[in-house]
C-alpha cells in the first residue's frame, strides 16, 4: 500500500495566511480526508469539544489551537475517532481514508514521530490478536498453560517497552508522552491476562500466585487516564474478571469463549446487579466509576425486556452513578422499556420521505417489519435491501419499511436513488438521536415486528437469529447473516 504523506510545505499552504514567524509560535493541527463521511472533525480534549473544522473544497482542514496544553486530545469525523497527543508549537497533520480508517492514517509535520508510533502500535496490538484469538490456529496463545501464557504476555510486552526506549533515546520524547506511551502498551497487555481466565474457563484461585501482581501499578494510578477508552476497556474486563471470581454462582458463569472477542459472560439480572456493586467497590475515582457504571447500565439495559428488571437495576445504578447526563440516558431507555413492551403500541416517532412527514405508527396497515441501515456500513445496507427484496416476494401479507439511521437526508436520498431501493418503502428520523432512544437501537441489525398495530415478543421467536411469527401464514426469515450474529445484536 502506497502512503502519501504531507510536508511541512503542505501545512504552510493550507495555512496560506499564516506568516512564519505565526507558524513557528503556534500549534496547528489539519489535514486531509479521503472519501470524507462529512464536512467537517471535531477536536477534542479531556472529552470536552475545543474546535469543529470545516473540510474544505479538497477535504483538507486546519486550525490554531488557542493556549495549547500537552497531552491527549481526540478528533471525530463520522463514525469514527481517533486519539492524538499534542504538545505546544506542533505543526501536525493527519491524512486517512475512511475506508480504510485505521490501515491508512499517517501523521506528518511536527509531532508527527509521537503520534506514527502510537497508531503503529495499535495496528501491532491487532495483528497480535490473530495470534490470541484465532481458534484455528495452533500458535493461539490462549490455548497455553498459565505460566507459558504469562511468559508470553511478559516477553511480549518487553519488546514493545524496548522499541519505546529506542525511539525516545533517538528522538527524546517528554516526559508526559511517555507515560502515556508506556501505559498504552500496558494496559492492552493487562487486558488480555484478565480475558485469560474466562477464555480458559479457569477460576481465578487456580491461577499461579503471580499471575495478577500487576493489578495495583501506581503507573496506571494516573488520572490522566481515566477518560481514555483503552484504560476503560481494560478497568471494564477486570472489573468483569472479579465480578465473575466474587459471584456466588460462578460456576454457572465459566464458559470458553467461542469468538474472536470477549464475550459477556451472562445477562442475567442477578450478575448484572452483582458486577455494578463490584464496580462501585473497586474504583474509588468518581469520574471513571461514572463511565464503567454507564457502560454496565446500557449493556444490561440493552440485553432486556422485562420493565421490573430495569426499573430495579435503574434505580440502584442511579445510587452509584453521580453523573446526571448519565443517569438521565439510563432513564430515558429504561422508559423506553417500557413503552415497548409486548402488547404496547408501538411509540410514534416522526419520519420523513421525499420531504413529507409522517409517523411509524401511520404506516402499518398490515404486519409490518421494520428494519434499519445506515450508509456507515454498506456491506449491510446491501445485503439486508436483498434479502428484504426475496422475502417481499414470498409473503405478500407482509409489509417491510426501511429505517434510515443518517442525519443527512441528501446522502440518503441518493443512496436509496442509486441502488434502486423502493422510495416507497424507505423512510429516514427526523430526529435520529431520539429514535435510537425510544427504539432501543443500539445496533442496525435490530428488527421491529408489529402484528394487529401491537408489539411482538421478538426474543421468544428467535430459533438462531431467525424470526418466527405467531401467524402460520408467515414464513421465518433472517434479515442478518449468520444466526449467531443476528441473535447478538437482535
Amino acid at each position: 500500500m502506497v502512503k502519501h504523506y504531507f510536508t511541512f510545505l503542505g501545512l504552510l499552504l493550507l495555512a496560506s495566511c499564516a506568516s512564519d514567524k505565526e507558524m513557528s509560535s503556534n500549534t496547528f493541527f489539519g489535514g486531509e480526508i479521503v472519501n470524507p463521511k462529512d464536512n467537517y472533525v471535531i477536536l477534542f480534549k479531556d472529552d470536552v469539544v475545543i474546535d469543529t473544522i470545516p473540510l474544505d473544497k479538497n477535504n483538507k482542514f486546519l486550525t490554531k489551537i488557542k493556549s495549547c496544553q500537552t497531552g491527549r486530545y481526540h478528533c471525530y469525523h463520522k463514525p469514527e475517532y481517533q486519539y492524538i497527543f499534542i504538545e505546544p508549537n506542533d505543526s501536525l497533520l493527519m491524512r486517512l481514508n475512511t475506508l480504510e480508517f485505521d490501515e491508512s492514517l499517517v501523521f506528518s509535520g511536527k509531532g508527527a514521530r509521537r503520534n506514527n508510533f502510537l497508531i503503529n502500535t495499535f495496528l501491532e496490538h491487532e495483528e497480535d490478536d490473530r495470534n490470541f484469538f484465532s481458534l484455528y490456529k495452533t500458535g493461539n496463545y490462549y490455548n497455553l498453560e498459565p505460566e507459558a501464557f504469562k511468559v508470553k504476555i511478559d516477553s511480549l510486552r518487553k519488546i514493545k517497552h524496548q522499541i519505546l526506549d529506542e525511539k525516545h533515546e533517538k528522538f527524546k520524547f517528554s516526559n508526559d508522552y511517555l507515560d502515556l506511551a508506556r501505559a498504552s502498551i500496558d494496559i492492552d497487555f493487562y487486558k488480555r491476562m484478565e480475558s485469560y481466565s474466562i477464555y480458559q474457563n479457569i477460576n481465578a484461585e487456580n491461577l499461579p500466585q503471580n499471575f495478577y501482581n500487576y493489578r495495583g501499578s501506581s503507573d496506571l494510578d494516573n488520572e490522566v487516564l481515566f477518560s481514555y477508552h483503552p484504560f476503560h476497556n481494560y478497568m471494564y474486563t477486570l472489573a468483569n474478571n472479579v465480578a465473575i471470581s466474587s459471584y456466588p454462582k460462578k460456576e454457572k458463569l465459566l464458559h470458553p469463549i467461542d469468538k474472536p472477542h470477549l464475550r459477556e459472560t451472562t445477562k442475567s439480572p442477578s450478575f448484572n446487579h452483582h458486577r455494578l456493586k463490584v464496580l462501585d467497590s473497586i474504583i474509588d475515582d468518581e469520574t471513571l466509576k461514572n463511565y464503567l457504571t454507564k457502560r454496565a447500565a446500557l449493556e444490561f439495559l440493552h440485553n432486556t425486556t422485562c420493565k421490573n428488571q430495569a426499573k430495579e437495576y435503574f434505580k440502584e445504578f442511579s445510587r452509584i452513578n453521580t453523573n446526571d447526563s448519565f443517569v438521565a440516558e439510563a432513564e430515558e431507555l429504561t422508559n423506553a422499556i417500557m413503552n415497548l413492551e409486548v402488547g404496547n403500541n408501538i411509540p410514534d416517532i416522526a419520519i420523513k420521505s421525499n420531504d413529507e412527514k409522517s409517523s411509524l405508527s401511520k404506516l402499518i396497515k398490515r404486519p409490518t417489519v421494520f428494519y434499519f441501515w445506515t450508509s456507515e456500513y454498506e456491506r449491510h445496507l446491501k445485503v439486508v435491501h436483498e434479502k428484504v427484496g426475496v422475502l417481499e416476494k414470498n409473503n405478500n401479507n407482509i409489509e417491510f419499511v426501511g429505517l434510515n439511521l443518517d442525519n443527512d437526508q441528501n446522502s440518503w436520498e441518493s443512496i436509496v436513488t442509486s441502488y434502486k431501493f423502493d422510495d416507497g418503502k424507505e423512510y429516514q428520523f427526523i430526529n435520529v438521536d431520539h429514535a435510537k432512544q425510544q427504539l432501543m437501537l443500539n445496533s442496525y441489525h435490530k428488527i421491529i415486528i408489529d402484528v394487529n398495530r401491537e408489539l411482538v415478543d421478538i426474543e421468544s421467536l428467535l430459533v438462531d437469529g431467525k424470526v418466527k411469527f405467531p401467524n402460520a401464514d408467515m414464513q421465518n426469515f433472517s434479515l442478518t447473516e449468520g444466526g449467531a450474529e443476528a441473535r447478538e445484536h437482535l
